[in-house]
């Protein structure tokens, strides 16, 4: 009797981590810092990006990020799907803020 309650469990589990919840959708604006919430084609991975109308600005380190004045725990990145940054080119990479380097 345990052991098929604890396979159950386990089946159930699995189940629930397994079936994608729907994400909450997000508005991208003009001056927003985003990130891919997976590996997406065409954009370098766990890469921060400003947002400047319909193109995508990389910060390609983390040094480079903070020059600029963000702050380090990321409180200010909004998460977004591949789909989000489909809509959007890459047009180059951020370079450290003027006087930090």
């Amino acid at each position: 009797m345990s052991r098929k309650i604890v396979s159950l469990l386990t089946i159930l589990s699995l189940v629930i981590a397994l079936v994608p919840f729907p994400t909450k959708a997000v508005t991208i604006t003009t001056g927003d810092l985003v990130v891919a919430e997976t590996a997406c084609k065409g954009f370098p991975q766990d890469a921060v990006y400003y947002v400047s109308g319909s193109e995508l600005i990389v910060f390609p380190y983390l040094s480079v990020y903070l020059s600029h004045g963000f702050p380090a725990d990321f409180s200010v990145v909004k998460r977004v799907s591949c789909s989000d940054l489909d809509s959007y080119t890459v047009a180059g990479y951020a370079k450290f803020r003027e006087g930090t380097a």
